[in-house]
């Protein structure tokens, strides 16, 4: 005898699919008085992880403070452009009173700053804080900056810096405080216990034949093949995408 309930694979049910699928298979399975069909037990099991279907939820992926390190970005990248400007000034015209203090901030602004537009966020950001530190432990250096007019630049450059690093700070705690437990844990969890009822339904079918459990049955039935029917055209789209791939890569190459 073939399966009564149609198999299905849980594992390729959708994130947002599972909370119908489970609270549908709940609503059929209670209405048919599942302890006079002898499968309570599963059933309990299945209404106990019912409620981790509420932490399967639409991922919101942007954070206000998002916005504010774009914005924090752009004027970072405009004041570091308006220093090299500076400097390259500076370097052209060569002014005889500052040639001291040329020598020492040319190439430290080279060092530091010479390509850092071109750098990702995260390099950007820890060369401008060894920068500062260089800065800070260098009272000539300091003073030779202070000279050739960057130091405005500097002090700006500094608070922006602060306020990028706080406002790191903050959207990674707040994503942090709202992370969801993992979905393919919940997913798992929901799965084994959806089988384990399935299994059980079928093993009391053969236990008690004189019970009718086929308006249950074929109701469940029903259900679960809307879902199959679901995961069946898309792995038809997914093969023909391939498929389509396959073959505009083919036609490239010859």
């Amino acid at each position: 005898m073939g399966k009564m309930i149609t198999p299905i694979p849980f594992s390729r049910v959708r994130k947002l699919e599972f909370p119908e699928l489970v609270n549908g298979v709940v609503t059929i399975v209670g209405k048919s008085d599942p302890a006079a069909l002898h499968i309570e037990g599963m059933y309990n099991l299945l209404l106990e992880a019912q409620p981790q279907v509420s932490s399967l939820e639409v991922v919101y992926k942007k954070h206000p403070e998002s916005a504010i390190l774009r914005s924090l970005r752009i004027k970072r990248k405009d004041l570091l452009m308006g220093i090299q400007n500076h400097v390259k000034g500076l370097a052209k015209a060569r002014v005889a009173s500052m040639e001291a203090e040329l020598d020492l901030v040319l190439p430290f602004i080279e060092k530091y700053l010479g390509d850092i537009v071109a750098d990702n966020s995260k390099t950007a950001t820890e060369k401008i804080k060894q920068m500062f530190l260089k800065l800070e432990g260098d009272t000539s250096l300091k003073a030779a900056v202070t000279k050739v007019g960057l130091d405005i630049y500097f002090n700006e450059l500094s608070t922006l810096q602060q306020s990028f690093d706080h406002s790191i700070t903050k959207r990674r705690a707040a994503v942090a405080a709202i992370a969801r437990p993992h979905t393919r844990k919940i997913k798992s969890d929901l799965g084994v216990a959806l089988s384990d009822l399935v299994d059980a339904i079928e093993l009391a079918y053969k236990e008690f034949p004189a019970l009718n459990y086929m308006p249950m049955v074929n109701e469940i039935n029903k259900l679960f093949n809307e879902y199959l029917s679901d995961i069946k055209a898309r792995s038809t789209r997914n093969k023909n995408g391939a498929i389509s791939t396959d073959k505009t890569d083919s036609t490239t190459a010859a």
